[in-house]
């Protein structure tokens, strides 16, 4: 586990290995089957990683939802890494 700190925000990264992930998947420990999970201070569990972020993004002040051209280009960025990630590009 390690406590991260960005922009004022402390959170806790907790990796896993294949084996405790199993288990846990097998135990029905994560809503879809499948990690991320981020929880928030109210006990939220939240799943998917872009939705994630943009949540974070929202709550943290790094996404603006006034400026629609800036979310936007937000928006942009996450799907570009998306498209990235599907064809195996960055590989």
């Amino acid at each position: 586990m390690l406590l991260s700190l960005v922009k004022g925000f402390k959170f806790i990264d907790e990796r896993l290995d294949r084996a405790t992930f199993a288990q846990m998947k097998k135990d029905g420990a994560f809503p879809t089957g499948q990690l991320p999970i981020y929880i928030d201070e109210d006990g939220t569990q939240m799943h998917h990683t872009y939705a994630i972020l943009r949540f974070l993004g929202r709550k943290h002040g790094f996404y603006n939802d006034k400026d629609l051209k800036e979310s936007y280009h937000v928006d942009w960025a996450l799907e570009t890494s998306l498209d990235l990630w599907g064809t195996k590009a960055i590989y």
